[in-house]
């Protein structure tokens, strides 16, 4: 158990990765905030506060600046898809307050500040499978470049001002209370829809591969890398590859009735094959998917 002078405030704490590892921290004994948009909105276990507010309020997030000893930012206004479709807002709405956020903190560097960036979106197409951190980064949407700007900005912070740091770059993560509005998180998608017995347009090539990872395996993992005091760029993955039609195939075992599905043509950059190598984080760590 750890003390409770280890404060973490989680910016984007009410979203799908934000939410359960808020939960895990202060299970574990870390003081922890949530800020987003829509935190008190949500109810929460004992022990966390919660901040209703923006990043670009920039009164509110010095106060939560100062206050704390972990900054994890986990925050994200687009996705691969709609990134493509407005790149202006993508810009402006995540990598600006960003670049102010870490302006706000390079003179204290007793701050580590830990940053969920894509496994997906930063490689793009890859030379190797699986790809190691050290792969190059050849981003293909809009949302993987800003998220790439956004690794380089703070790598550049750390070198210029020594802000201890952590980049998180997950495969696709899914699990309970993924929002399953067809945009993105293709499991959580087609199960929703099956249930409500409605048809799933799938824009992206069935044989394409992903890596998929539990999100409670994700939050373990970041759990793990704050535990060992770790400071780096992490992928965490499960390391093992299924098409969209493997999950297809797998999820249609739990129906009787034949899932609705209508492949469309893709839209927007896609790649075949992304797979994580996930070797850094355990040798770093111990930590492994369940």
């Amino acid at each position: 158990m750890l003390f409770r002078s280890i404060k973490v405030i989680v910016l984007g704490g009410s979203g799908f990765i934000g939410r359960p590892l808020s939960i895990l921290l202060n299970d574990k004994g870390y003081d922890v905030r949530v800020m987003s948009i829509s935190a008190t909105q949500q109810s929460w276990p004992k022990g966390i506060s919660t901040i209703n507010g923006r990043i670009e309020d920039r009164g509110l997030l010095q106060e939560q600046l100062d206050w704390a000893d972990i900054i994890i930012h986990s925050i994200s206004t687009t996705n691969p898809k709609t990134s493509q479709l407005d790149p202006l807002f993508d810009v402006s709405s995540n990598l600006l307050p960003w670049v102010n956020l870490l302006e706000m903190i390079k003179n204290r560097k007793e701050k580590k500040i830990i940053f969920f960036s894509s496994g997906g979106g930063v490689y793009g197409r890859p030379i190797q499978n699986p790809i190691s951190e050290s792969h190059p980064k050849n981003p293909s949407t809009s949302y993987g470049l800003v998220k790439s700007l956004m690794e380089e900005y703070l790598l550049h912070y750390h070198r210029n001002y020594e802000i201890p740091y952590l980049i998180i770059r997950p495969s696709n993560p899914y699990g309970p209370k993924t929002r399953s509005l067809g945009e993105q998180g293709i499991i959580s998608t087609i199960i929703y829809r099956a249930l409500c017995d409605l048809e799933t347009e799938i824009w992206a090539n069935p044989d394409n591969i992903r890596d998929y990872i539990y999100i409670d395996d994700c939050t373990s993992a970041v759990f793990q890398l704050l535990a060992n005091n770790a400071q780096g760029v992490f992928n965490i993955s499960s390391g093992i590859g299924y098409s969209i039609k493997d999950i297809v195939s797998s999820i249609q075992l739990h129906f009787t009735k034949p899932l609705k599905l209508r492949y469309l043509s893709k839209t927007f950059l896609d790649e075949s094959i992304n797979v994580l190598n996930n070797q850094n984080i355990i040798k770093e760590t111990g930590w492994s998917p369940v």
